[in-house]
Parts: structure tokens; C-alpha cells; sequence
């Protein structure tokens, strides 16, 4: 099986190894810049720290220059995207008195 496949069928995490950390930074760049913001350094050691609101894209592991230093775990709780509100969903009446209508 490969790891593509493996990693479509699981949720994955990443976690770092803080005996192999250059502490170089170049996964919380990444993550930073994708949008995510779920790697943060830890004030004393100041070692790579994976948030809860990591999901999983393997970015951090695709950067990272020290080979096996962050590697994708299964997650223990389930990633649940905050996709917003359903299409389709009702407003409520407070909502369409305070709304103004559309004007071209």
C-alpha cells in the first residue's frame, strides 16, 4: 500500500522529534503561510510544538530538512473542519429584518 493511499484512509497529525530538531523553522513558515497557524514554538524549549488544529496536510513533513524528523501520526480525536453554514440554510427572522435589501 502506499503512502498516499494509506494516508487517504486515516487521520494524520504531525508530531516532531526534538532530539533530530534543527529548530530551523521552515514548518512553521510553512503551516504559517498556508493558513493553518497549527505549529507554534514552546516558550522553553523552544522546539516546534503541533497544535490541535493541525489537519494533516503533511506540508511541515514535505519542508522539513532533516529526513524522519516530523513524521504524520494517526490522530486519537477526529478532525472535524469548521466549513461555515451549510448552503441552504435558513436565516431567522431577526436576521431579514436587519438586512438590507439588494440595490444595483
Amino acid at each position: 500500500m502506499s503512502i498516499n493511499v494509506r494516508f487517504f484512509w486515516l487521520q494524520v497529525v504531525a508530531k516532531v522529534d526534538e532530539d533530530m530538531c534543527v529548530n530551523c523553522g521552515k514548518c512553521y513558515m510553512t503551516c504559517n503561510d498556508s493558513g493553518y497557524q497549527a505549529i507554534t514554538f514552546d516558550a522553553k524549549t523552544h522546539f516546534p510544538f503541533v497544535t490541535d488544529e493541525c489537519t494533516g496536510c503533511c506540508l511541515c513533513h514535505s519542508v522539513c530538512p532533516i529526513p524522519d524528523c516530523i513524521t504524520m501520526v494517526e490522530r486519537q480525536i477526529p478532525y472535524v473542519p469548521n466549513r461555515g453554514v451549510p448552503p441552504g440554510t435558513q436565516c431567522n427572522e431577526a436576521e431579514k429584518k436587519n438586512s438590507t435589501p439588494y440595490m444595483p
